[in-house]
C-alpha cells in the first residue's frame, strides 16, 4: 500500500536518483519492477547492515523502526514516521492518519497519467469474501478488491 506508492512517487514525481526500499521475500522483485533500485528482503536481512555506507536524504517509515533509520539519516535529510513510538529527534516527523485531501489532489494528475498505478493483486466477488481472506493473510503483493456489485 502505502510502501508501494512511495516508491512510485519517489521514482515518478520526485525523480530520485536512488530508491531503496524493505519487502518481505515474496514481494522484493516486484517492488523492485515498480522502481526500487535496491530492495532490501527484511526477513532475512537486516536493512540497516545491507543499506550501510548509504544515507538519504529522506526516508519514510511505515513501520516503527525510528532509532535504526535514522543511523542511515544524510545530514540535512528527513524522516517521517507514520507508525510506533514517536522518535524524538529534529529530523523527524511523526504523521498521522488523516486529511489526506490535498495529498490525493497533488496524486491525481500521476494517477490519471499511468505514472502512479494503485497494485491490485486480485479482484473478488463479494460472495468470495472467504477467498479474499485467505488472499490478504496469504502476504500477497497488491491490494485484494472486493466487488460489492456489477453494473
Amino acid at each position: 500500500g502505502v510502501g508501494s506508492a512511495m516508491v512510485q512517487v519517489a521514482k515518478h514525481m520526485l525523480n530520485s536518483e536512488f530508491i531503496a526500499a524493505t519487502a518481505s521475500t515474496s514481494k522484493v522483485e516486484e517492488v523492485r519492477r515498480i522502481g526500487a533500485n535496491k530492495v532490501v528482503d527484511y526477513k532475512t536481512t537486516d536493512f540497516v547492515s545491507a543499506l550501510e555506507g548509504n544515507k538519504f536524504d529522506f526516508i519514510l517509515d511505515t513501520v516503527g523502526e525510528g532509532e535504526k533509520c535514522l543511523t542511515l539519516l544524510a545530514e540535512g535529510g528527513k524522516y517521517v514516521q507514520l507508525t510506533g513510538a514517536a522518535v524524538s529527534d529534529p529530523r523527524a516527523t511523526f504523521l498521522m492518519h488523516g486529511g489526506k485531501t490535498k495529498y490525493y489532489e497533488r496524486l491525481s494528475p500521476y494517477l490519471a497519467s499511468g505514472k502512479l498505478k494503485p497494485i491490485i493483486h486480485d479482484i473478488v466477488p463479494f460472495a468470495e469474501y472467504r477467498r479474499a481472506i485467505e488472499l490478504a493473510e496469504s502476504g500477497t503483493m497488491g491490494k485484494i478488491v472486493m466487488q460489492v456489485a456489477t453494473s
